[in-house]
This record gives structure tokens, sequence and C-alpha cells, in this order.
């Protein structure tokens, strides 16, 4: 246990929030009780975790909430949210950005404060996300930039 506190010190987080597998990856586990866990680096600003959320071998961003769903091999930009029951892997979401609940995104860019609504699959049928979005000939999907709106919920 002293062993993971030093490293978690060493990389600028808190050690009473984050525990460490066997392959020394960062899993974040929260408490039964529905409060967030806040982490946070040497700047002070942090990023959530609430209801069950979780983060693998991802960037979470300063401001972040990851409030149920789960994030694999992704960079999350600044004041991202991803809701409750949805899903984002091997993608990049931009700054002020939301994915809703039960949403599905994968191989996909998504620029600045783009709203993925509510069930929403991206990535997983490429035909229907050609009538929407540009996909790249790899089959990476691109998601334009979208005016600056508020927040729909916290």
């Amino acid at each position: 246990m002293r062993r993971q506190a030093l490293l978690m010190q060493a990389r600028g987080l808190s050690h009473d929030t984050r525990v460490l597998d066997h392959r020394d990856n960062a899993r974040h586990i929260l408490d039964l009780h529905g409060r967030s866990e806040r982490f946070h680096d040497h700047s002070g600003v942090g990023f959530r975790f609430r209801r069950r959320g979780e983060a693998l071998h991802s960037v979470i961003s300063e401001g972040c909430i990851v409030s149920g769903g789960t994030v694999r091999n992704s960079v999350l930009g600044r004041s991202v949210f991803v809701h409750s029951w949805s899903q984002v892997e091997d993608s990049v979401v931009m700054d002020y950005s939301e994915i809703g609940r039960h949403a599905r995104v994968r191989r996909a860019i998504i620029d600045k404060n783009v709203y993925v609504t509510e069930g929403d699959e991206i990535g997983y049928d490429l035909e229907r996300d050609r009538q929407r979005f540009h996909v790249t000939d790899s089959g990476l999907v691109v998601i334009a930039k979208a005016p600056k709106r508020e927040r729909q919920s916290l």
C-alpha cells in the first residue's frame, strides 16, 4: 500500500481515491454511498467519477465528469460529461462535449460542444453515420464542432 501511495504522489494525484491493479494501471473505484470521487492534478483542478463510472487506459482532462459511464482507450478534453450507462471507446472527445445516457461511441473524433443524444450510437453503423457525419476511409467517424451551448444537466 505504501508503494501505491508513493506512485500516486509522484503522479501528483491524491492517494486516497485511486487503486492500482496488478499492472500498475489506474482503475477508479467509487464508494457505494452515491458520493462522487474527485481526482486532482498538480494545478488542483480535478475531474470526477460518479455512480461507478470508470476510465480504462484513457486520458481524462480537468473538469470532466464520468457519471456511471465507461471510457476505454480514449481521450476526453476539458469539461466533458459522460452520462450513466454510456460507453466511449477508442475515441477523442473535445472540450465541453456531452455523451448522453445509454449512448455508445466507438472510433470517433468528436469536436467541441457536441451533444451525443441519449441512446445514440456512433461508430457502430457506418452507413448510418455517413448520412449524418464525415466517415474516413478507415472507418473513423468525425463530428464537427457545434455552437456553444449550456450544459443540459449536471
